[in-house]
């Protein structure tokens, strides 16, 4: 009895400290086991239940003669423990255990949002944003936070229904690190001031350079009339197109239909403008125009 209880002993103290040891590596490969704890000091803490796993094994073997049973023991399987030690070691030193390879990158945001692209660089986090919902929803804030810090940008975007927006949150990260991290959208209905708030999840290895890619050559244009089928609108006399030039000027015209009355434009240009408004495309715009039933 007293020998079976060494083995297990022996067995549970090696399993915990190959757990210590691998997750020493911490710092190679960004896969951690065991949160809280420092590299140096869990590959200390590791090796020692090993050796005291190791021991228990000793005590659980029976011996007749003790000396030559206790060598043949540590030379059958102690060596054999350290030998696999190794392998894990350098299995997680070359990235055998790093997260991505068990946590692909993927992203998540609850309604009534709905996360079509993400990425993220050492320098900013880039997500692209659009509605799952019937409704125009005005996005205020973005907080993403992850262990160790935190990063958060304020916005005043428009995103309306089968419309997305590509949202940049600067971030100061390391590159090659896993990185995890808490989604937080703070945003309003167009017909309410109460601030509601969304929350999602990002995972993935962090990359270099920008998540921009480049300098766009278009921006895209959405208009949208509320209430629906009470009016229409032209951009330059013609049908408005979904995407335009960098700093192209855009003119855009709207007119009620019978019984009734424009009443202003929302979104990202022509607040307080008439019913004809000129823009430049710097950036991707969303207008909404409203009527007003008159009877």
């Amino acid at each position: 009895m007293l020998r079976r209880s060494y083995l297990i002993v022996g067995l549970f103290l090696i399993l915990i400290g190959m757990v210590l040891f691998v997750n020493s590596f911490q710092n190679i490969n960004g896969f951690v086991i065991v949160d809280n704890i420092e590299a140096i000091d869990s590959g200390f803490a590791g090796v020692s239940f090993i050796f005291a796993g190791i021991f228990s094994l000793l005590l659980s073997k029976k011996r007749k003669v003790k000396g030559q049973a206790a060598v043949e023991f540590l030379m059958t399987y102690g060596w054999a423990i350290l030998a696999s030690v190794i392998v894990l070691g350098t299995l997680a030193f070359f990235g055998i255990f790093n997260s991505s390879s068990f946590s692909p990158s993927a992203a998540v945001l609850s309604p009534p949002f709905n996360l079509n692209a993400w990425s993220v660089t050492t320098t900013e986090i880039a997500l692209e944003i659009g509605s799952a919902g019937y409704e125009t929803y005005q996005i205020t804030e973005i907080l993403i936070s992850y262990t160790g810090g935190s990063c958060s940008e304020e916005f005043n975007e428009v995103i309306t229904p089968e419309n997305k927006k590509k949202f940049t949150i600067p971030c100061s990260l390391e590159e090659g690190k896993t990185f995890n991290a808490d989604i937080i959208v703070k945003y309003r209905k167009s017909a309410s001031n109460l601030e509601q708030t969304a929350y999602g999840t990002i995972s993935g290895k962090v990359v270099s350079g920008s998540a921009g890619g480049g300098s766009p050559s278009t921006y895209v244009l959405s208009v949208v009339i509320e209430p629906e089928n009470s009016g229409t609108v032209t951009c330059d006399g013609a049908p408005c197109l979904e995407a335009y030039n960098v700093d192209e000027e855009v003119t855009i015209s709207a007119e009620a239909e019978p019984e009734y009355e424009f009443t202003g434009w929302t979104g990202d240009a022509c607040l307080g403008e008439p019913e004809i408004c000129t823009f430049v495309m710097s950036s991707d715009i969303t207008l909404i125009v409203n009527f007003n039933f008159v009877g």
